[in-house]
């Protein structure tokens, strides 16, 4: 009894196109893969920039993480709390293209800064005046917009205790020419910002 249509068509197919088949469906695995770790990639909570001379490494970014933990809440209701701090060699050759796309369009809201790049935003006016956020203006403040580093308690806390201690802790604006405005803010902005003054009030 012969082999039916159907049976032949697949016999040919196979035969005639198998390394076409094989490496379609390797892409579409691949694809697929791709897909759901994307899908599953959480959402970050609290964004934080530091640009210097040096990158606190993991260790650092997860002792932070786990220090202040409940500093922050879950705000991407994905039902995991997550910090990043993300990091810009100050002697890279873009980072002042990169910094000036990040505080233009970035997610990244709280922000510690090596006097120079501290000084090079000045003029910009895009970081929120300290006594609007703060309700009073901290000791030790660098002028209206930062304070250093050495001044708060968090600098002694694993992670941020590898940061030079003039390092300027600061955040950006959310509104044109540098104004602060809380009531306006997404809720992602506003749990940055609480976050920020819990960091400062350490």
């Amino acid at each position: 009894m012969g082999k039916s249509k159907t049976t032949s068509f697949f016999s040919n197919l196979w035969y005639y196109h198998k390394w076409h088949i094989l490496v379609g469906a390797l892409v579409l695995l691949v694809l697929a893969v791709t897909v759901t770790q994307c899908i599953k990639k959480d959402e970050p909570d609290v964004c934080i920039l530091y640009v210097g001379d040096m990158d606190i490494g993991k260790t650092g970014r997860e002792s932070v993480k786990a220090t202040f933990a409940d500093y922050y809440g879950d705000v991407t209701g994905d039902g995991n709390k997550s910090l990043i701090i993300t990091f810009m060699g100050e002697k890279d050759k873009d980072t002042k293209e990169r910094l000036q796309i990040e505080v233009v369009a970035g997610d990244h809201s709280i922000y510690f800064l090596n006097k120079e790049y501290f000084e090079w935003l000045q003029p910009y006016k895009v970081l929120a005046p300290l006594e609007d956020v703060l309700g009073v203006m901290p000791e030790g403040a660098v002028n209206e917009y930062g304070i250093e580093l050495k001044y708060l308690d968090i600098a002694e806390k694993d992670g941020f205790n590898a940061m030079p201690r003039d390092t300027v802790v600061c955040l950006r604006a959310n509104a044109e020419d540098g104004a602060f405005d809380y009531n306006s803010a997404t809720p992602f902005y506003k749990n940055n910002v609480d976050f920020f003054i819990k960091l400062i009030q350490y």
